[in-house]
């Protein structure tokens, strides 16, 4: 997208399984910062749905695989996003 501003939050994640609240309990992977985190994400985290059927043992197979080959995780945002120009989030609560 040339010409287009953008700004880049880098971080330092692992992943970790949890077992999900539905009915059927699957499992599924989330990130937590481990050292400085994506401001954009500080009161937020990612995460990842597995296919039915996948055990916590293979979750956990999964996400020692991420661990292991991803380094960081970046988040980009483009001038348009609301929260390009600001440095900080702030949780606002009622």
């Amino acid at each position: 997208m040339r010409g287009t501003r953008a700004r880049t939050e880098h971080g330092d994640y692992r992943f970790t399984v949890k077992e999900g609240g539905s009915p059927d309990y699957r499992p599924w992977i989330t990130t937590e910062p481990r050292g400085q985190g994506i401001p954009a994400l500080k009161h937020a985290f990612i995460g990842f749905e597995l296919p039915d059927g996948t055990t916590i043992t293979q979750a956990k197979k999964i996400a020692d695989f991420m661990n292991k080959n991803l380094v960081t995780m970046s988040l980009t945002m483009f001038g348009t996003h609301p929260l390009y120009e600001q440095r900080t989030v702030r949780l606002v609560t009622g």
